[in-house]
C-alpha cells in the first residue's frame, strides 16, 4: 500500500504542477468555467471607494490640481463627452472633470497639447458663441447672459498653468 499511496501523492502533484508550469512568463491561468457570462474586457476594474472608475487621461497630479484649485469632488469624465454651454468646441481635452461639491455641477478641462493655441481656438469659440469678456474679471473670463458671477447665464475662465512642471490649459465653467 505505501508505493500505490506513494503514486497516487506523485500524480496529484504532477496533476497541480503542470497548469503552473504551462503559466510561467507572467501569464495567469484562466478561470474555470463557471457556466456563467464572462466579463467584458471592457469593463472597468472596481475602484478604490474615493478613486474614480475610469481617469480618461486625469493624471494625478491634474486630479490633485483641480482639487487644490476650486474642485475638491473632481471626478473625470471621457474626454470626448466635452461640453462647454452653448459652444460648439472640436478640440477634446487631455483631461475633463465634473465637480458637485458645492451643490451646483460645474466643469474644468486641462489640454496639454499646445496650450496657447487651444486658448486661441477656444477664445473664437467661445466669441461666435456670443460670450463676452469683461475687463472686471480679466481678459481669459467669458460671460454669457450677463458680465458678471451674479447675474451670468454661463461663465468659462481659461487660464495657461504649470502642473508639475508641463504647461496646460486649464479651463472652467
Amino acid at each position: 500500500m505505501t508505493s500505490r499511496s506513494s503514486l497516487v501523492a506523485a500524480t496529484a502533484a504532477l496533476i497541480v504542477l503542470l497548469p503552473l508550469s504551462a503559466c510561467s512568463g507572467g501569464s495567469t491561468p484562466a478561470p474555470a468555467d463557471d457556466g456563467g457570462a464572462a466579463p467584458s474586457a471592457s469593463a472597468p476594474e472596481a475602484a478604490a471607494p474615493d478613486e474614480p472608475a475610469e481617469t480618461y487621461g486625469c493624471t494625478p497630479e491634474l486630479l490633485a490640481y483641480a482639487q487644490q484649485y476650486g474642485y475638491p469632488a473632481a471626478k473625470p469624465l471621457d474626454p470626448a463627452s466635452l461640453e462647454i454651454p452653448d459652444v460648439t468646441f472640436a478640440q477634446g481635452p487631455t483631461c475633463y472633470l465634473t465637480d458637485e461639491d458645492t451643490g451646483a455641477v460645474r466643469y474644468a478641462a486641462f489640454w496639454a497639447e499646445d496650450p496657447q493655441g487651444v486658448l486661441t481656438a477656444l477664445g473664437a469659440a467661445l466669441d461666435e458663441a456670443g460670450y463676452q469678456q469683461s475687463d472686471d474679471y480679466g481678459p481669459l473670463i467669458w460671460w454669457k447672459g450677463g458680465d458678471e458671477p451674479t447675474s451670468a447665464e454661463h461663465a468659462v475662465g481659461a487660464a495657461p498653468q504649470p502642473v508639475d512642471g508641463v504647461d496646460v490649459l486649464y479651463v472652467t465653467w
